[in-house]
């Protein structure tokens, strides 16, 4: 018998605008890890219906969720689309489906036990990753902030975007995100036990990578073995 070093895995849960996605992208790059941005699938699944003009059914979701594994960057995709707040709420829609939340889920898995590109391990942007895709993760993540900052911190981000008029707009968004997430039948939103929170809301972001940073680079010194035969 010899023991043999799996991926490292991290997991950055938490609500909607709490900073997970710029802090996932400076960590990975960081780290040299894969950064696997979770909500990313349910927006691809989302903005793949509405252009398909498919409906929400299950066996419609469930084709568009095997052409968004499949999808390769040459294929192209509308970026600027992906990214806007009416394919966030798609994304929401898609993720009511339990069995397109557990299919997403299984290729997530896949993932971690071979990151793509070589890459030393794997770190998560989600809402659910430590709790329900990757338990048993090296590390494991909350990060949160208050609503209003939260809600000041999209508005900066979307100001002008024909969808809101004010930060009152931003925040009544989030709020109800935050509730559908956490209201899912199957893997709601929630913390992980063994979690380690960051609060964000007095934070600046490179105050938030200095802790996320120390936090990795301590377990990675010490990290779980596991025997293989």
């Amino acid at each position: 018998m010899h023991e043999i070093m799996p991926p490292s895995v991290i997991t950055i849960d938490g609500p909607t605008a709490s900073g997970k996605g710029t802090l996932v992208a400076k960590l990975a790059e960081t780290f040299d890890f894969y950064p696997l941005y979770v909500g990313m699938l349910y927006r691809m699944a989302g903005y793949f219906a509405s252009k398909n003009r498919a409906d929400f059914s299950e066996p419609a979701l469930l084709k568009i969720a095997q052409q968004v594994i499949d999808f390769k960057e040459k294929d192209g995709i509308d970026l600027q689309h992906l990214k806007s707040e009416a394919t966030a709420s798609l994304a929401v829609r898609v993720a009511e489906n339990a069995n397109i939340m557990k299919f997403f889920d299984a290729h997530c898995r896949q993932l971690c036990l071979r990151p793509p590109n070589n890459k030393r391990g794997i770190i998560f942007d989600a809402d659910h990753g430590g709790k329900v895709i990757a338990p048993n993760a090296t590390l494991k993540i909350w990060l949160t902030a208050h609503l209003e900052i939260r809600a000041e911190r999209r508005w900066n981000q979307l100001r002008g975007h024909e969808l809101f008029s004010s930060q009152a707009d931003v925040s009544r968004i989030i709020c109800e995100r935050d509730h559908a997430r956490s209201n899912r039948p199957y893997a709601p939103m929630e913390k992980p036990e063994d979690a380690i929170e960051i609060d964000s809301t007095d934070l600046t972001i490179d105050a938030v990578y200095a802790r996320a940073f120390k936090l990795i680079t301590e377990t990675l010194a010490h990290p779980p073995r596991h025997e293989a035969l």
